[in-house]
């Protein structure tokens, strides 16, 4: 663990638990990069941003996928959206 990344005990019923908190930019870039904290981009661009132009496939599957069907569902993606664009829809 980063040590710029704080911890706090939190009383829990009878028990307590340990939290993280990010009191500095280091400790922020540290929760970002242990994925605590996700940066999604937009889906539209300036000036327009109530028109989305963008489309966004987050591929983030859980533990239980595997890897060989993860695979195969962004192959199918793949053929999906290259038969979209051919038809011109």
């Amino acid at each position: 663990m980063d040590k710029a990344v704080d911890r706090i005990e939190v009383a829990e019923g009878k028990d307590t638990a340990i939290y993280i908190a990010a009191g500095s930019a280091k400790a922020f870039v540290a929760l970002v990069q242990w994925g605590v904290i996700e940066i999604r981009p937009w889906r539209s661009r300036r000036p327009r941003l109530d028109r989305p132009d963008r489309l966004i496939f987050d591929l983030d599957p859980d533990d239980a996928v595997a890897w060989s069907d993860l695979v195969s569902g962004v192959g199918l993606l793949h053929t999906l959206l290259q038969d979209w664009s051919s038809t011109g829809s």
